[in-house]
């Protein structure tokens, strides 16, 4: 049994064209590349004793034909990326993914609770957080780590113990140490 989709192509000999293909392929990149080319090494180094010597890129054989530029001297710049800045941003995610979480979601509505702001002086909630993450406010994780503790000390602080705030705030409080401990360890 046999089924053609493209008559053009000689699908059992499809082994043989890929090979050839990438033959080809090879050929030209060896063509391009001057990688064979093996250059003899710096004359201070030969002893083994460059150890702290300083010399000018411009020196080595073979760094310019390799396409080297004098301007890609300057070091990369860190990223903005780091590891602190992803653990923030897995912790925050992991908190607000807890099924506790409802209640610091958004920040108190003052009008449904009017005292709320005379009692608690620094509010703080997980979208604050989220805002001041993606606008780089955290300058490392302690920072991040004290505006989550605010979190959950507001409620505990404005609520009594008996309430679903305050009990939520403790299993959330939890959460939060099992994280900081976990990234702590890891850096």
């Amino acid at each position: 049994m046999q089924c053609t989709m493209l008559r053009k192509v000689g699908y059992l000999v499809t082994k043989e064209i890929v090979a050839q293909q990438r033959e080809a392929i090879l050929a030209k990149v060896r063509q391009m590349s001057k990688s064979r080319i093996v250059y003899e090494g710096l004359p201070q180094f030969q002893d083994g004793k460059g150890e702290g010597l300083v010399i000018d890129p411009k020196d080595v054989p073979g760094l310019r034909e390799s396409g080297w530029m004098p301007n890609m001297n300057v070091p990369a710049s860190p990223s903005t990326k780091n590891f602190e800045r992803s653990a923030m941003e897995s912790i925050l995610s992991d908190l607000q993914a807890h099924p506790q979480a409802w209640a610091f979601k958004e920040p108190v509505n003052a009008q449904e609770v009017p005292d709320y702001y005379d009692v608690i002086q620094n509010p703080m909630d997980f979208p604050t957080m989220e805002h001041k993450l993606e606008t780089g406010q955290y300058q490392n994780l302690d920072v991040f780590i004290a505006d989550a503790q605010l979190v959950f000390d507001n409620a505990k602080v404005y609520n009594p113990e008996d309430t679903i705030y305050h009990k939520g705030a403790v299993k959330m409080e939890r959460l939060l140490m099992d994280h900081v401990s976990r990234v702590r360890k890891i850096s």
